[in-house]
């Protein structure tokens, strides 16, 4: 499996982009603490349109809505050291 290195939102630029684990789903996700866009693979994170057109990504609510749970930031294992939220 494939490990993310520490790389800038390419939507928002504001934060790291944060490797994680939907705890309730065992889903390892990727998520921007700032905007709160979530990918679900690595290659989705570097799309050319990401900024542009949004696409590649989903909400992280939207997302958590779709598989049935709440937006709370408890339900994810931080697995990125440089990640500030935990």
């Amino acid at each position: 499996m494939a490990t993310l290195e520490k790389t800038p939102c390419p939507r928002c630029g504001q934060d790291w982009v944060t490797e994680a684990r939907v705890k309730q789903l065992n889903k390892i996700v990727y998520v921007c603490p700032e905007c709160e866009a979530l990918w679900t693979d690595i290659p989705a994170i570097s799309a050319p349109n990401v900024k542009i057109h949004g696409e590649g990504f989903i909400q992280y609510t939207e997302f958590m809505d779709a598989h049935g749970l709440g937006d709370r930031w408890a339900y994810l294992e931080i697995l990125s050291e440089w990640c500030t939220r935990r």
